[in-house]
C-alpha cells in the first residue's frame, strides 16, 4: 500500500473510532431515560419491558438486513443515515404518551440503531488479521465503552430536573456523530481470495466436513491453537455473548424498578450503571493489550459462571455500595465475553462476510438484552424485584452447562474423525507451525 494509502487507512480508522464513541455517548444514556420515562408517564416495571424490547426487536431485524443492504450500498451512506434515524427517533420519543406509541418509535430507533453497527464494525476491520485484527477491534470496544461510562451518569442528573431533557441532548450528540461518519474516507475493499498460512502439507488434516479453515497466523502471532477452535469457537464465544447481554439487559432495565422500591436516588443509581460501564471497558482494555484470551475456551466459560455467582448474590443485596461491586463484576465477565464474540466471530473470515458475522453477533447481544429486559420486567412486576435474580442464574447455570456439554461432543466428533481422515500426524508440518501442538 501506498504512503496515501497507509494515511487514508489511518484516517478513515481514527474518524471512525470517534464516530463510534459519540454514537455510544449518544445512545447510552437511553438505559437511564427510557425506564424512568416509561415509569414516571405509566407507572408499571411491566411496561418497561415492552417499550425496550421493542428497540431490542428492531435491532435484530435490521442487524439480519445490514448485509444485503451493505452489499448495495457504502458503509458510510448506511451508517450516517441510521445515526440520523436514531436522532430523531430519540428525540421524538419525549412526546409519546401511551405504551403502543412508546413501542412504535422505539421499534423505528431500533431498526435504525441495528443499521449502525455491523457495517461500522465490518467497515472498520476491513481486511485485518491477526494482530492487526485484534488491535484495532480491541481500540474499538475501548471507544465505544469508554463513552457509555459517562452517558448514563449524566442521564441521571438530567432525568432528576427533567424526565424529557436527555432526549434532546442525545439528539443532538447523535447528529455531531452523523456528520462525521458522512465526511470520513471510504475506499471500497478490492476483492481477493483468502490466504493461508498453514503450508499445503499442514492442511491435509485441517478441514471439518469439507470446510477449510480460515487463516492461519505465524507462531509469534498465534490466536488459535487447534483446528477444533478455528472451525468452532465463534458459536461458543456467540453463545456466551448471549449470556453476557442477557444479565446486562436484565440488570440495565429491571434494576430501575428495585432502585425505586429500595428508594434508592437517582443519581446513586446512575452510579450503579455507571459501574457496570466502566468495567466492561476495563475488560476491553485488557482483551485490547493481552493476547492469552485468544482461542480460550475458559475464558468463555467462567465469566458466565462469575454471572451465575452474582445473581445470588442480587438476590439478598440492598446496599447501594454491594451493587456497584457487583456490577463492576458482570461489566468485566460482560466485556470478556463480547471481546471473544468479536474477534472469533471476524478471524479468518473476508470483509463481506465479516458484515454477516458481525450482524450475528449483535443479534446474539440484543437477544440476550431483550430476553432479560422482558423477562425481568415481568417477573419483577409479578413477583417482585428481588425474587428475579434466582431465576437468572438458574438460566445461566443450564446453558452454561449445555454449552459445556456440547463442547465436549464437538471435539469428541472431531477427534473420531480427524483419526479416519489423518492416521498419522505430518511431523514436518508441527516443526513449521509449533503452535499447533499448542494446548488450551
Amino acid at each position: 500500500m501506498s504512503r496515501t494509502g497507509v494515511d487514508v487507512l489511518n484516517a478513515t480508522v481514527t474518524r471512525l473510532l470517534l464516530a463510534s464513541a459519540i454514537i455510544a455517548l449518544g445512545t447510552s444514556g437511553f438505559i437511564i431515560a427510557v425506564p424512568y420515562f416509561v415509569l414516571a408517564k405509566i407507572g408499571r416495571a411491566d411496561a418497561v419491558g415492552y417499550v425496550t424490547a421493542a428497540s431490542t426487536l428492531g435491532y435484530i431485524v435490521s442487524c439480519l438486513l445490514s448485509q444485503p443492504l451493505a452489499q448495495r450500498i457504502s458503509p458510510r451512506l448506511i451508517v450516517t443515515a441510521a445515526v440520523a434515524g436514531v436522532a430523531l427517533f430519540l428525540f421524538s420519543f419525549q412526546f409519546t404518551a401511551t405504551v403502543p406509541q412508546m413501542f412504535g418509535m422505539l421499534l423505528l430507533y431500533g431498526l435504525c440503531l441495528g443499521l449502525v453497527w455491523a457495517p461500522l464494525m465490518g467497515w472498520l476491520s476491513g481486511d485485518a488479521e491477526g494482530l492487526t485484527l485484534s488491535k484495532r477491534l480491541g481500540l474499538f470496544n475501548i471507544a465505544w465503552s469508554f463513552s457509555i461510562i459517562f452517558g448514563p451518569l449524566a442521564a441521571s442528573y438530567m432525568v432528576k430536573h427533567s424526565i424529557e431533557m436527555p432526549f434532546t441532548a442525545m439528539m443532538i450528540v447523535l447528529a455531531l456523530a452523523s456528520l462525521i461518519v458522512l465526511t470520513t474516507p471510504y475506499t471500497p475493499p478490492a476483492p481477493q481470495a483468502r490466504k493461508h498460512a498453514f503450508p499445503a502439507s499442514a492442511r491435509s488434516d485441517n478441514t471439518l466436513a469439507g470446510q477449510p479453515l480460515p487463516a492461519a497466523p505465524p507462531a509469534n502471532d498465534l490466536l488459535l491453537p487447534t483446528p477444533l477452535k478455528t472451525q468452532y469457537i465463534r458459536y461458543l464465544a456467540w453463545v456466551g455473548a448471549f449470556v453476557g447481554y442477557l444479565a446486562v439487559g436484565l440488570y440495565r432495565f429491571q434494576m430501575p424498578h428495585l432502585a425505586e422500591t429500595l428508594h434508592i436516588d437517582k443519581v446513586v443509581f446512575g452510579r450503579i450503571a455507571t459501574a457496570l460501564s466502566l468495567a466492561i471497558t476495563l475488560a476491553f482494555f485488557m482483551t485490547a493489550r493481552w493476547t492469552g484470551w485468544h482461542g480460550r475456551t475458559r475464558w468463555i466459560f467462567v465469566p458466565q459462571i462469575v454471572l451465575v455467582a452474582v445473581a445470588v448474590a442480587m438476590t439478598w443485596t440492598t446496599s447501594p455500595s454491594v451493587m456497584i461491586v457487583l456490577m463492576m463484576a458482570v461489566g468485566f465477565c460482560a466485556g470478556l465475553l463480547y471481546a471473544s464474540s468479536v474477534f472469533h466471530g471476524s478471524l479468518g473470515a473476508a470483509p463481506a462476510l465479516r458484515i454477516r458475522r458481525m450482524a450475528i453477533h449483535e443479534v446474539c447481544l440484543n437477544i440476550g438484552i431483550i430476553t432479560g429486559s422482558l423477562g425481568g420486567n415481568q417477573l419483577s412486576q409479578h413477583l417482585g424485584p428481588s425474587r428475579v435474580y434466582p431465576y437468572l442464574a438458574v438460566t445461566i447455570a443450564l446453558v452454561v452447562i449445555a454449552q459445556a456439554i456440547g463442547w465436549n461432543w464437538l471435539a469428541v466428533r472431531h477427534a473420531r474423525r480427524a483419526r479416519l481422515a489423518a492416521p498419522a500426524t505430518d511431523t514436518a508440518s508441527l516443526a513449521l507451525n509449533p503452535a499447533l501442538t499448542r494446548q488450551q
